[in-house]
């Protein structure tokens, strides 16, 4: 029996992607068992209690990274990203039924979707909906289907939750508006992580973190041109600030290649060496376009 972990309720996009990924590899779910968890630090949680796969979202092609998983990746020992894959992201304005959408004062989800369809709201609503979060968009689904206030004075009948067309038939709801999302190529790219690393397929990326020394100037670019000098591409470079001193970073990198090719190896030996903080969290195959 498989464990996997994703974050729940059942019907969030997470559920989703963890069902497609299982299904593209030819897993029989029958042989599965599905743990939705209550936030995305639960999930780092299942990773240290051995589950075989934990499904967590990292980017979003409209609102960028999912900080929360970041600042985990950082702060949980033992976490390797074993492969990625994203999903296309169709976000739906879900309501009790017959009820009228263009009367909606309030709109509860989570914070990404909500920021994936701002321009919806602001294009057809001459007053824009006041915005409340959840943990997760099932969780959005289940305030509206209950049929109670989510706050004090709100009105169930004027209040929508964003989500899956899946949350519509678990909760008995009407799909409002379909597609209600900013881009048509909305997509969110998700990590399976687990504890142990991947080994080389000749088509990898490799994901770092580190930081540099605050007293060392052109730290950051001697660190890079480590990797420019051998040749490895970068696809993607971020930073959070490291929550200890004002003004220092931590910097997210994705480049090409496995931490094994000689090349990369190479390379983030001396990273290492000039890095205040270092951190090697997984060489995978890069993502497929579901």
């Amino acid at each position: 029996m498989i464990r996997i972990g994703f974050l729940g309720p059942k019907g969030t996009f997470s559920e989703l992607a963890a069902l497609g990924y299982l299904q593209r590899r030819g897993i029989d779910l029958s042989d599965v068992e599905q743990v939705p968890a209550k936030s995305i630090a639960a999930l780092f949680e299942m990773v240290q209690d051995s589950y075989d796969l934990v499904f967590v979202p990292v980017e979003n092609s409209i609102e960028g990274p999912v900080l929360i998983t970041q600042d985990l990746l950082v702060a949980t020992p033992n976490v390797q990203i074993e492969e990625e894959f994203s999903i296309p992201i169709v976000n739906q304005l879900l309501v009790l039924p017959g009820v009228d959408w263009s009367q909606i004062t309030d709109v509860i989800s989570h914070p990404q979707p909500i920021g994936q369809c701002r321009q919806f709201f602001e294009n057809n609503f001459s007053i824009v909906p006041k915005f409340h979060f959840s943990d997760s968009t099932a969780t959005a689904a289940g305030f509206v289907a209950d049929g109670k206030p989510i706050v004090k004075g709100v009105d169930p009948q004027k209040t929508a939750a964003i989500g899956s067309d899946r949350l519509a038939e678990l909760y008995g709801l009407e799909i409002a508006q379909s597609s209600i999302q900013d881009s048509i190529t909305n997509r969110t790219r998700f990590w399976v992580l687990s504890r142990s690393r991947s080994a080389p397929t000749g088509n990898d990326k490799t994901t770092i973190i580190f930081s540099t020394f605050r007293d060392r100037p052109g730290g950051l670019v001697d660190i890079l041109g480590e990797l420019s000098r051998r040749g490895i591409n970068l696809t993607s470079i971020s930073s959070r600030p490291t929550k200890a001193v004002l003004g220092e970073y931590l910097f997210f990198v994705d480049l090409l290649g496995h931490c094994d090719d000689p090349d990369v190896k190479s390379a983030l030996d001396s990273v290492g060496q000039k890095a205040s903080f270092f951190k090697l969290v997984g060489s995978y195959r890069v993502s497929e376009e579901s």
